[in-house]
């Protein structure tokens, strides 16, 4: 709780404002109540990356105790691995670390060391990791406008992904989370 207060007093005294890019204008790169991936027994928001449509953000809420902690998950793909190392083993990278930096809007930055849960080949031999985060992050209940995520630099596992940074858009995340905490309460009526 100590984290959300500085927090948030370091958004509403912070002056320094950054360049925020986000092109991509599709309905799935905000925020939405999930329909298509549905799991028994949660309500599930997600976000699309700008840069790569197949990689989501999703945080998952246990409708058995609608007031307990989400759960962060992301996928991130590459393409790079095909190409770049056709040998390599990526299954090899499941129930390993990620290193992973959140910059939210240019103004706050955390890093997270984020199991990387499952790893997947997909179509035209790319490939991708299913990332879990062991605690929600804080941050997300501030309304960012944009947070960019980056394999960090000394992360071994950052050669092996064509894109290491990713951005998705936060501003419709609050109205998400509402949405889901309702539907959780009314599920459980």
């Amino acid at each position: 709780m100590k984290n959300l207060f500085s927090l948030l007093s370091f958004t509403i005294s912070s002056f320094v404002f950054a360049e925020i890019k986000y092109e991509s204008v599709h309905d799935e790169t905000y925020w939405f109540p999930e329909e298509e991936i549905t799991l028994d027994g949660f309500q599930i928001g997600s976000v699309r990356s700008n840069l790569v449509w197949g990689d989501r953000m999703s945080v998952l809420l246990e409708e058995a105790d609608c007031l307990s902690e989400p759960i962060l998950h992301m996928t991130l793909s590459t393409a790079k691995v095909k190409k770049d190392y056709p040998d390599f083993d990526f299954s090899s990278l499941s129930d390993k670390f990620i290193e992973l930096g959140f910059n939210f809007d240019g103004r706050y930055f955390e890093k997270y060391e984020v199991a990387i849960l499952s790893t997947q080949k997909l179509q035209n031999n790319h490939h991708s990791v299913n990332l879990w985060f062991e605690e929600f992050p804080v941050p997300f209940y501030v309304p960012w406008k944009v947070l960019d995520v980056k394999i960090m630099e000394n992360d071994p596992n950052r050669k092996y992904f064509d894109l290491p940074e990713r951005q998705y858009r936060m501003g419709g995340f609050p109205d998400v989370f509402l949405h889901m905490t309702h539907e959780c309460e009314k599920n459980n009526e």
